[in-house]
């Protein structure tokens, strides 16, 4: 892909694909955090589910041609097996991280219910596909991909599970203007409830809120679910044919018009804006909130907006940190004074070290002294 779709369009159709972000420049990055638009770089709900969805409609429409099959054998549950082997084979391709089980699992309970002809989606679903990656990696009940990943799905089901009356019968019996009208006000919607849900987790892990990520997602959401993810599936299904190459300049043009509402609306005055970090007491009554209006079915779920109200006026500075160590150690800070932070390596993981400086407020880096020697406020050993 990054052969034949050049610049940054092309590490962005790979990324997409395989999760590897590697070839994806710095400065796109930002952007692409700044308009709120970064979740799209993740293998998450929104990938699984297009390229399940594809492949399902795929087979389902293909084998529908025949008669025969159509007559005599069950296409929806054949497509649904296929689209499940899809699932499971792109999400080992993306490298399997916490946000992608979480998708597969719940999109495979999904596909096994219409194999059995179950109900698909509830929050038990969600607790099911927490549970089962809890077992998998417990230590990714802190990490933010959990966090911000199930707490974008909880809202989202509690929400539509409140509201999926209303929206069938706006969509009913209505005209296709008014259906392709009330997509976007599901897209609309969609962004504005995950947006509210995963805001005190993005400011209490990265210090950075995007302002205007429901006008990013209006416009780029729409065409990565109907235009790149699609041909993403495409050009892997060609590859090992050696076709990809008809299908990779349309891909090449869709990401284009992502990157470029991404540089668009990250541009914009307060587009985004750091902010401190909640105390951790804080950030639990907001989790605690949240999780009680959604949970709850009653009236008094309203209770919860209480908790998370307190926990959103408790917000602020949290104490300054001397030691941060990065996941897996690969970047330790050590804080001085004079807003000075010490890196035991300033060239690795320049997120990290953006985040850092935010949360320290250090204007500047320097290099752990050679074994020996001191700069002046360290001295380290052999």
């Amino acid at each position: 892909m990054t052969a034949q779709i050049k610049g940054s369009a092309g590490g962005v159709a790979a990324a997409l694909a395989t999760g590897l972000r590697g070839e994806i420049p710095d400065g796109v990055r930002q952007q692409m955090r700044d308009s709120g638009l970064a979740h799209l770089l993740a293998i998450s709900g929104l990938h699984i589910g297009l390229v399940t969805a594809f492949v399902f409609a795929l087979v389902r429409g293909g084998l529908a041609l025949g008669p025969g099959f159509a007559l005599r054998w069950p296409l929806k549950k054949i497509a649904a097996v296929v689209a499940l082997l899809a699932a499971a084979i792109y999400m080992m391709l993306a490298g399997a991280t916490v946000p992608t089980q979480r998708a597969f699992i719940m999109t495979a309970i999904i596909l096994v219910a219409m194999l059995l002809n179950w109900p698909g989606i509830s929050l038990r679903l969600i607790s099911l596909a927490a549970s089962l990656v809890l077992l998998i990696r417990p230590e990714a009940l802190l990490s933010v991909s959990f966090q911000m990943s199930f707490a974008a799905a909880i809202a989202l089901v509690a929400a539509y599970e409140a509201l999926a009356g209303k929206f069938r019968v706006a969509t009913g019996e209505s005209t296709f203007p008014r259906r392709v009208a009330m997509n976007l006000v599901a897209v609309a919607f969609t962004t504005l409830i995950a947006s509210l849900a995963t805001a005190p987790f993005a400011v209490f892990h990265f210090h950075r809120l995007a302002l205007l990520r429901l006008v990013a997602n209006l416009a780029a959401v729409p065409i990565a679910a109907l235009w790149v993810m699609p041909l993403e599936v495409l050009v892997l299904v060609l590859m090992p044919f050696g076709l990809e190459g008809t299908v990779t300049p349309l891909l090449g043009g869709g990401v284009e018009a992502i990157l470029w509402i991404a540089a668009t609306v990250s541009a914009w005055p307060f587009a985004a804006i750091t902010l401190p970090a909640p105390g951790p007491v804080a950030m639990l009554m907001m989790v605690a909130g949240g999780l009680w209006v959604a949970l709850w079915q009653r009236r008094w779920r309203l209770a919860g907006v209480v908790a998370f109200t307190l926990g959103l006026t408790g917000a602020g500075p949290v104490s300054q940190t001397d030691i941060l160590i990065a996941e897996e150690a690969r970047l330790v800070g050590l804080r001085s004074g004079g807003d000075v932070l010490h890196l035991s390596n300033p060239q690795a993981q320049p997120f990290v070290l953006d985040v850092w400086q935010r949360r320290t407020g250090a204007d500047l880096t320097q290099a752990f002294p050679p074994p020996g020697q001191e700069n002046g406020t360290l001295r380290c050993d052999g």
